[in-house]
């Protein structure tokens, strides 16, 4: 389904000394406001920036070192970015994000994002169900598939 954003969303895992670097190239390379970019980065939460070349949004995610297991970072996708190779989150795991962003928000885009996620070919969805039973997930899953957000 067509979003007006058509982002992209960058799962990252800085390493402490790296934090200010990351901060500095993201400051220089893209759109973004500082205090709020700082502000994640000390804080390891969300953030988006934009492209200014295409206009492309970010959603720049946090590994979460204490609940994520390593599979995150393995299943992780390398893809080129404005020259550049970055990895993005995979299919199964940005689902599970939606998921658990949703569980707390009840936000019907990331509902949208999920039920039409799950219908991309060739889902891991031993990995995926594994993870919704882990996260009690199963609940907000089922609201995602409801009709209403197809």
């Amino acid at each position: 389904m067509p979003r007006m954003t058509r982002d992209v969303d960058v799962l990252i895992d800085p390493e402490p000394m790296h934090i200010r670097l990351l901060q500095k190239t993201l400051l220089e390379d893209f759109e973004c406001d500082p205090d709020i970019v700082g502000a994640a980065l000390r804080e390891h939460s969300m953030f988006c920036i934009i492209d200014p070349r295409t206009f492309t949004k970010i959603d720049v995610v946090f590994r979460d070192r204490l609940r994520e297991p390593d599979e995150v970072m393995v299943r992780s996708i390398a893809v080129e970015m404005s020259g550049r190779q970055v990895r993005t989150i995979s299919p199964e795991d940005l689902i599970l994000a939606k998921l658990k962003w949703a569980r707390t928000t009840h936000s019907a885009m990331q509902l949208r994002d999920v039920q039409w996620l799950l219908r991309l070919p060739g889902l891991d969805m031993n990995y995926l169900n594994a993870r919704i039973l882990k996260y009690k997930l199963a609940e907000i899953l089922e609201e995602a598939r409801d009709p209403r957000y197809g």
